[in-house]
């Protein structure tokens, strides 16, 4: 930094940047949660320095990016690829997820399979802080020193990633 800039945390949490999914969460021993649904809301905090101009950085383009990738997820049913109890096979027009006795057939265009291990709030919250990430990259907006995404399945709940 030169004389007189400094860093600030900028947070983002409006009411529209959120999105739907269905998922079951997979525990440990292999067992699984039953299929469900929940209303996720993201936060953004990053930290820019402020520039000479007294602006760190345009928070539009910060929504901007956020509401593209809540998008990207919204009313899609989750699966992992990176578990090693579910099986998930992409066959023509469907794709099927087997976890022990139980076997589940979606629609292809009703599914999104993430490169994680599991649909958890951890999970999504790394997800994402990638996404954003590399969805401000790609409209050339400057990244930020630091990186905070939080996700929140319910009121009083979240769970951040920092990087």
């Amino acid at each position: 930094m030169t004389p007189g800039e400094h860093e600030v945390h900028i947070e983002i949490s409006k009411e529209d940047i959120k999105f739907s999914i269905a998922h079951f969460t997979i525990f440990a021993d292999g067992s699984r949660e039953r299929l469900h649904g929940h209303n996720y809301r993201i936060r953004m905090v990053a930290t820019y320095v402020v520039r000479a101009d007294g602006m760190a950085v345009d928070y539009g383009l910060l929504k901007k990016a956020l509401r593209k990738v809540c998008g990207r997820l919204d009313e899609y049913v989750l699966l992992p690829s990176g578990s090693r109890y579910l099986r998930v096979e992409e066959t023509a027009g469907s794709v099927e997820a087997t976890i022990g006795s139980s076997r589940f057939v979606f629609p292809a265009a009703d599914v999104i399979v993430l490169p994680v291990e599991n649909i958890t709030g951890e999970a999504l919250a790394d997800h994402i802080r990638s996404d954003v990430l590399r969805a401000l990259g790609e409209a050339g907006v400057d990244l930020p020193n630091r990186c905070e995404i939080g996700v929140s399945s319910g009121d009083g709940q979240w769970v951040s990633v920092i990087g």
